[in-house]
């Protein structure tokens, strides 16, 4: 299983605790950096690593959602596997919507490559 997610608790509850955009993610989108960004929690419906992208599933109904290879690398995944649960940042963009960051991953439900 691969998780990472930071937390604090507060009271009774446990929040997760979102580090800001790194500056140089920001500097890398550019004009884009004023767009809308939004969490989706989600499974992930196919990653290809030889193609460099794959989808995300939201929980809540939306469309799916672009993952690239870029995204998982710069926060420290090497691939995803489908079925995988995950949380990530969402630019909304006119073309589409774009993995931004992953804030949690956890790969406990997701299918091994052979089957």
């Amino acid at each position: 299983m691969h998780v990472k997610v930071a937390e604090c608790v507060i009271g009774l509850a446990v929040m997760p605790v979102k580090p800001p955009l790194d500056p140089q993610l920001l500097e890398e989108l550019g004009d884009e950096a004023g767009l809308d960004v939004f969490e989706v929690a989600g499974r992930i419906k196919w990653f290809d690593a030889g193609k460099g992208f794959g989808f995300i599933v939201p929980d809540n109904g939306m469309k799916d959602v672009l993952l690239h290879v870029t995204c998982l690398r710069r926060d420290g995944y090497q691939t995803a596997y489908a079925g995988a649960r995950i949380v990530c940042e969402v630019l909304d963009r006119p073309r589409g919507m774009p993995a931004l960051r992953i804030l949690s991953m956890d790969e406990s439900t997701a299918l091994h490559p052979s089957q």
